[in-house]
């Protein structure tokens, strides 16, 4: 799946590209703007970690953050991230079948898909908060039973096997909201339905992926490496010109590589290729 990632991805750069590039750079001068992401000078290197240094930074360095600017900022960038994650989704998954799709189309697809992609990620965290209440409910009970050795057990069931259990059952909700258009609920219990014994190859996906995206960011952090001037504002800049960069060839991977799997689980489990296949037909009549 990650090679079929790759090729697709290579074989339409500019589709993809077009798409992520203005919203993570929308993103990101919110986020500056708002204070929430800052300008590192190389410099403050020496005071975390050279001779004498103390381990803290002096508050000036840091631009201060209004409250009210981060509450607007944390709303557009959740919109923005909606819309670029149903956008991409649906390119992807349009170029994966042989489909054609224009950049307005697949904004068009995504701006559609965002409100239901955000209450369904939203039903998700609450089926999370509550799962964790319940394990941490348990836990309680368990320590204050002097029942230690029990509570150690369950914390280590529930960290280690429960809560990657429930995050991987979701794994390709995207997917299923942009390309099926379901309600919140229908696609997160479709999603379980996809992801049954599957979970562990996307364990291996997911690993794959955040391996490579991490690569690559290392390579265009390069700019970064050309951000050690002295005038801040150029700094500011490079800085993230380089951030942008990373995020919209990271984005096409992850995004991507969640939709293969999407389509290859409809392959296996409904024999979604045949239904393609029938479809392609030429009809009598």
């Amino acid at each position: 799946m990650i090679d079929r990632t790759i090729r697709l991805i290579r074989a339409n750069i500019v589709l993809f590209i077009g798409i992520a590039v203005i919203p993570y750079l929308i993103v990101e001068i919110v986020l500056r703007v708002a204070g929430l992401s800052q300008t590192f000078d190389p410099n403050d290197l020496a005071q975390l970690l050279g001779p004498g240094a103390t381990g803290t930074l002096p508050a000036r360095r840091f631009q201060p953050a209004n409250p009210a600017a981060i509450s607007a900022a944390v709303i557009v960038a959740t919109v923005v991230s909606m819309i670029l994650y149903g956008s991409l989704t649906a390119a992807v998954g349009e170029r994966y079948l042989g489909r054609s799709i224009t950049i307005r189309q697949a904004f068009e697809r995504g701006l559609r898909a965002s409100v239901p992609l955000f209450f369904s990620l939203v039903v998700a965290l609450i089926g999370f908060v509550v799962l964790f209440l319940v394990l941490a409910v348990a836990l309680a009970v368990f320590s204050s039973s002097a029942l230690v050795a029990l509570a150690v057990i369950v914390g280590f069931i529930a960290i280690v096997f429960v809560m990657p259990w429930a995050f991987l059952s979701i794994a390709v909700l995207g997917p299923i909201i942009v390309v099926e258009h379901l309600g919140p609920l229908a696609a997160i219990r479709r999603s379980f339905h996809l992801m049954d014994k599957a979970r562990l190859r996307t364990l291996g996906l997911y690993i794959l992926v955040l391996i490579i995206a991490s690569i690559l960011g290392l390579i265009f952090s390069v700019l970064f490496l050309v951000s050690f001037v002295t005038d801040p504002t150029v700094r500011a800049v490079l800085q993230t010109i380089a951030s942008v960069a990373s995020s919209t060839i990271s984005a096409p991977l992850i995004y991507g590589a969640l939709v293969i799997l999407y389509y290859d689980l409809r392959v296996r489990k409904e024999a979604f290729d045949l239904q393609l296949a029938a479809e392609a037909l030429p009809r009598e009549g």
